[in-house]
């Protein structure tokens, strides 16, 4: 008889409550289709699986199962949190710099920890965590070019960010040798002569 979520539960010490088995499912579903998930993406699947269900208790869930080693977290750098059920046998992960896409890739040198230190310290090491940063298929066949958190903005010639909108200043006051822009030269106003031929009314 396969085992249900409600067993693993039960078999951790957790009582299957509706909402540990929504969190539990909504990951272990993402895990089928090789997503990993941030707290908010769980939050949003639990709740079409059970009414009610808020933030906090999303979190707490996380927690509880993180403890109970179902859940794994994982924190790409400058990244939210994501969640898997993917756990017990140290894989590692792949990261697109350009949209974030995380993908699973099995342990470098068989078990873990897999990697040793140079130097342990004198720990008892029996992990290691490993994020890969490229950029995906996708990113890279696009020829992207933006970094982690979107386009870089546009830059002045001594490297200063130009605001939205405007453009790049040409001179530099600062810059050794440098010359302010020559100034149009100013032309006299011209008076139409019919204007100026016109006799002055007297009040």
């Amino acid at each position: 008889m396969p085992v249900t979520p409600a067993d693993l539960l039960r078999r951790t010490g957790l009582r299957a409550t509706g909402t540990r088995l929504a969190v539990y499912g909504v990951l272990d579903d993402a895990r089928g289709e090789g997503r990993h998930l941030t707290a908010a993406d769980v939050a949003a699947g639990a709740r079409r699986r059970t009414d009610g269900i808020s933030t906090q208790a999303v979190y707490d869930c996380l927690e509880a199962l993180i403890r109970a080693g179902l859940v794994r977290q994982i924190e790409p750098a400058g990244r939210p949190a994501l969640y898997e059920t993917r756990v017990g046998d140290n894989h590692h992960h792949l990261v697109c710099r350009e949209c974030g896409t995380t993908v699973d890739v099995d342990c470098t040198h068989g078990s873990a920890p897999c990697l040793a230190p140079g130097d342990d310290h004198g720990f008892v090491v029996d992990e290691a965590e490993v994020v890969f940063w490229g950029r995906c298929a996708a990113c890279a066949a696009r020829g992207a070019v933006a970094g982690p958190t979107g386009p870089r903005p546009p830059r002045g010639p001594r490297g200063a960010v130009v605001p939205d909108g405007a453009a790049p200043a040409l001179f530099a006051p600062d810059a050794p040798g440098a010359e302010p822009p020559a100034l149009p030269t100013a032309v006299p106003a011209t008076v139409p002569a019919a204007v100026a031929a016109r006799p002055h009314s007297h009040h």
